[in-house]
Order: C-alpha cells, then sequence, then structure tokens
C-alpha cells in the first residue's frame, strides 16, 4: 500500500464491497449452546484482508485446506463491522441487518435458522 491517506468512509465502502462478494454472517452456537455473531470475509490473496484488519481488527487464518485466506471477526468486532458496513451493502443487507438486531437484541435459534435460509437464497 501506499502513504496515501484514503478516508475512512472510502475504506469502509470498499470493505462493504468486499463483504458483499466474498463474506459471509453466521450466528452460531458456542460451547454453552448460547448463539455467538460470527463475520467471515474469504480470499486467495490475503492482501485485502491485510488492510482491512488493522480497520476492523479480528483474525486472518488460512482456511479450506490452506488455498484460501480468511478475516474472522467474532462477536462485539463483527457487530461493529456490520454496523459500519449496513449502508453500503446491496446483497447482503437483509442478512446483516438481521444479525445486527440480533446481537443487539439477543440471538435465538428462530434468528439463526432465518439468516440461514436466508444464505440459501443467495446461493
Amino acid at each position: 500500500m501506499s502513504d496515501t491517506i484514503v478516508p475512512q468512509a472510502v475504506v469502509v465502502a470498499y470493505a462493504a464491497g468486499f463483504f458483499d462478494g466474498e463474506g459471509c454472517v453466521r450466528l452460531q452456537a458456542n460451547q454453552n449452546g448460547k448463539q455467538s455473531l460470527r463475520v467471515y470475509i474469504a480470499q486467495k490473496d490475503v492482501r485485502p484482508l491485510e488492510y482491512l484488519q488493522p480497520f476492523f481488527g479480528g483474525l486472518i487464518r488460512k482456511y479450506k485446506s490452506n488455498v484460501a485466506w480468511q478475516l474472522q471477526l467474532f462477536g462485539l468486532a463483527g457487530y461493529e463491522f456490520l454496523v459500519a458496513v449496513e449502508p453500503f451493502l446491496i446483497v447482503k443487507r437483509a442478512q446483516a441487518q438481521l444479525a445486527i438486531r440480533a446481537f443487539e437484541n439477543g440471538m435465538t435459534d428462530e434468528i439463526a435458522l432465518e439468516l440461514s435460509r436466508m444464505k440459501r437464497e443467495l446461493v
């Protein structure tokens, strides 16, 4: 990356577009059976994920038999990411809105099922 200063709104819009195409949001049960918010963005080239990580946090890990990379944002980090990018989303806006509501009001199995249904419709 160059030393050019990029306005935060541009970074958020870029992240939204990237997430719309390469990301997913899940409500996943943890070891106690409680639903947990998880946001993933996957890419074969790690550089876009490394670019986004300082702005949004999370972990970058290899996945899919070490063929691709994944930026993982869990809990509050995932929520804050979704709140930031939601106004710019096109494809995954409804999923993000549902996950935001679930995080704010309590996640239930019913919300997790609705989110899964929405994801299947996109495939």
